[in-house]
């Protein structure tokens, strides 16, 4: 082998030493990224079971709070109804009293 082959030959070695050093550099990186992409990912979940959890908590509560209202407008119907009729026995206690006083006054006269 003559040395200017020699030399061509080392030159590519070299070449191609560089260039896996160059990737093993970038595949440490890449797993380097990997690696801190996972635990965002493993963070992420956490937190994402968590909010759930408070989600079905908070759900529950609406639920809970759904029928208090429900139960509560039922009792104001119930009141309303109340209220209706004693308005209507007041009015007609009131048109009977006045009757009776007009009937008083005529006998008066």
């Amino acid at each position: 082998m003559e040395s200017a082959e020699f030399e061509s030959l080392a030159a590519k070695v070299e070449q191609a030493v560089s260039r896996i050093e160059s990737l093993k550099s970038e595949r440490d990186g890449l797993q380097n990224e990997l690696n801190a992409a996972q635990e965002k990912l493993e963070e992420l979940q956490g937190r994402l079971g968590e909010t759930e959890s408070r989600l079905g908590e908070v759900q529950g509560r609406v639920n809970e709070l759904e029928q208090h209202v429900s139960g509560k407008d039922t009792e104001l119907e119930v009141l309303r109804n109340d209220l209706n009729q004693r308005s209507e026995n007041m009015s007609q206690a009131g048109d009977r009293v006045r009757d009776l006083v007009s009937r008083l006054e005529a006998a008066l006269v």
